[in-house]
């Protein structure tokens, strides 16, 4: 995990939330996403998140901070057996101003999730992806770092005509590609 890249996100959401599990480990992140923060680091809080995250006094006076234990209805465990996610990096889409990566399930439904987030974890070659339930059948994905868990991620919530503008756009390529073809 690149702990400098959840800072980054933090601090351009102007956002810190910080959640603690009963068995002491730490969660971090801006709201969209949730970081598992290395044990070396000691118990932290958000004055001293801010210290870590490079932000000013001046600024941390103005990130929004919440604190709690971890989130109810959410699985952090490391150990479930899942179905991974189908993912390539390399193809992306952007909508709304956002660069999503499109996760596939092997049922067949598409979520996606934001490439930002991805940025505080790809550093590795071992990264899967799963799709998850909270208690109240809400979907989050979950980010392995091989065996275990370093990230929980919020799909992105489409505005309704969204799936209409991909049904367009899907069937305006095939048309193209087959114009193209001839």
């Amino acid at each position: 995990m690149k702990l400098k890249n959840v800072g980054a996100l933090c601090k351009k959401a102007k956002s810190i939330i910080l959640f603690e599990e009963e068995d002491g480990r730490q969660w971090a992140g801006e709201g969209g996403a949730l970081f598992i923060l290395p044990e070396n680091l000691g118990r932290m809080t958000p004055a001293a998140l801010c210290t870590i995250f490079d932000i000013p006094v001046d600024k941390a006076a103005e990130i929004y901070t919440e604190t709690g234990g971890f989130p109810g209805g959410y699985d952090s465990a490391d150990d479930t057996d899942e179905d991974e996610l189908v993912f390539d990096t390399y193809r992306r889409v952007m909508l709304d101003g956002r660069d999503m990566v499109p996760l596939r399930e092997p049922g067949g439904k598409v979520y996606f999730i934001q490439t930002k987030y991805l940025k505080a974890v790809d550093d590795s070659e071992n990264l899967r992806m799963t799709l998850r339930y909270s208690d109240d059948g809400k979907p989050y994905i979950a980010v392995k770092d091989g065996m275990f868990l370093t990230a929980i991620i919020m799909p992105v919530r489409f505005l309704p005509g969204s799936a209409d503008w991909f049904g367009q756009i899907y069937n305006g390529a095939v048309k193209a590609r087959m114009e193209i073809a001839q």
